[in-house]
């Protein structure tokens, strides 16, 4: 991270989204960053439009969260043509490090990068952003955290994360390793997941993932949040199993770099 960034940018486009969005970013900030900023934005219908656009649903939403938090930082509240855009220009002059936003849960399909959320990873992959997608479950009143990782850049980026919401929820936290040569995990990865047991002040619970599918990985993902890098989802699938009712929340983790 370079030395002018920081922070958790948070655009939410309907109220169902507020508080898991929120409250994640909340969790995974660091003492020393700026608290997570949100921006709630409205589609600009065709004709005029006044120069503050209404105080939507989301909004108030988000408004009412942040009070509950004593939190300082109100929403932005603004017009757009071009969500994606807007939300990365937002976020590049606000020197955020990370973009966090939502999408529906896959269903039919298990692209969770269609529409804004796509465009969003382009254009912030361009600005060196990073971005996590958290793919909506049902809140758990006790979370554990499965970080799956390898030694990439993505990997990295999703070990960082997930640490940093380990700390902020103070809650359990596995990790789930994916060797680069299908066996044993490599030595890089193993100082990977070392360096993040000292930041946690202990050593995560870790595991190796002994199949490369889809339906390996769901298996050994027993956490209510489970943090992933683009790079695994598009080689193993995303650790979603629908047709058993999985109740989890996915958070796809795309590095800047």
């Amino acid at each position: 991270m370079s030395a002018n960034r920081g922070g958790i940018f948070v655009p939410i486009s309907n109220p169902d989204g507020v508080a898991p969005l929120l409250d994640l970013a909340f969790a995974a900030t660091l003492a020393e960053e700026p608290a997570p900023n949100a921006l709630v934005m409205v589609r600009r219908e065709r004709g005029e439009a006044p120069p503050i656009p209404p105080h939507t649903s989301t909004f108030r939403a988000a408004m009412d969260f942040l009070r509950k938090r004593n939190s300082t930082i109100a929403p932005q509240l603004v017009w757009t043509d071009d969500p994606a855009a807007d939300i990365v220009r937002a976020a590049a002059e606000q020197g955020a490090a990370w973009i966090l936003m939502g999408s529906h849960r896959p269903v039919l399909t298990p692209d969770y990068r269609g529409g804004t959320v796509g465009e969003v990873l382009t254009k912030a992959a361009e600005a060196q952003i990073n971005v996590a997608v958290l793919i909506y479950g049902p809140a758990q009143p006790r979370e554990r955290l499965v970080a799956v990782v390898d030694y990439s850049s993505e990997g990295e980026a999703a070990m960082e994360i997930s640490v940093r919401t380990a700390l902020g929820r103070q809650c359990q936290m596995r990790t789930l390793m994916v060797p680069r040569d299908r066996s044993e995990p490599d030595l890089e990865l193993l100082e990977m997941v070392k360096q993040a047991g000292k930041r946690l002040g202990r050593r995560p619970k870790t595991d190796v993932l002994t199949e490369r599918s889809a339906a390996r990985l769901a298996h050994q993902t027993p956490g209510s949040i489970v943090v992933i890098s683009s790079r695994l989802t598009d080689h193993l699938g995303l650790p979603v199993d629908s047709a058993r009712g999985d109740s989890r929340r996915v958070l796809v983790v795309h590095s800047a770099r």
